[in-house]
Order: structure tokens, then C-alpha cells, then sequence
């Protein structure tokens, strides 16, 4: 089976949720759901040159700003997402994911 016509499996899928137009007013809110593959995180530990529980925090972060509407699909917007997620990291005490490559 393949996802986003990609021949190979994700570490991350993220399906961001959208109310209908007739829902108005909650008290809560829903953003959608993010499924993580463990198997395939430890498996990408040698090629991001990090630790286990590093790569966790940064596929959590990168895929809840999914989640908020942000993509990486053009450069700029890559260049955005990626600064966004380094604010984040080094902020909750962890070092820049895109150094370590």
C-alpha cells in the first residue's frame, strides 16, 4: 500500500482534522491524528546521527506543526517549519536536529 504516492514507509503520518462548516462554537477542539512508527524512528537513528529519544522529540514537534496547517512543500516554507522546530527543541533543552547531519 502506498501513502502519498510514496514507494516507501513513513516514520510520520499526520491527518490534520476540519470541522464541518455547520459545527461553531466548541468548547473543545480537535486537531487531528498523528501516527508514529517506532520501528521505523529506530531505524532512522544512524542516518539523522541522533539519539532515540531525541529523533521522538523532534518527529512529535515537526508533525504537530502538521497539524497546525505548516508544510514543507516549497523551500520557503520548509526554511519557516524548520525554524519553528528549532525554537521549539532548544527551548524544552535539546540541541538543533539539523546540526547533526
Amino acid at each position: 500500500m502506498f501513502f502519498r504516492k510514496k514507494k516507501y514507509p513513513a516514520s510520520v503520518l499526520v491527518f490534520p482534522f476540519e470541522y464541518p462548516a455547520h459545527i461553531k462554537n466548541l468548547d473543545s477542539f480537535f486537531l487531528g491524528d498523528i501516527i508514529i512508527c517506532p520501528e521505523i524512528l529506530e531505524n532512522e537513528i544512524p542516518v539523522f546521527n541522533t539519539t532515540l529519544k531525541e529523533h521522538w522529540v523532534h518527529i512529535v514537534i515537526h508533525a504537530f506543526l502538521h497539524l497546525l496547517k505548516y508544510d514543507h512543500i516549497v523551500y520557503e516554507d520548509l526554511r519557516v517549519m524548520e525554524h519553528i522546530e528549532i525554537k521549539i527543541i532548544k527551548k524544552i533543552g535539546y540541541s538543533n536536529p539539523y546540526e547533526k547531519n
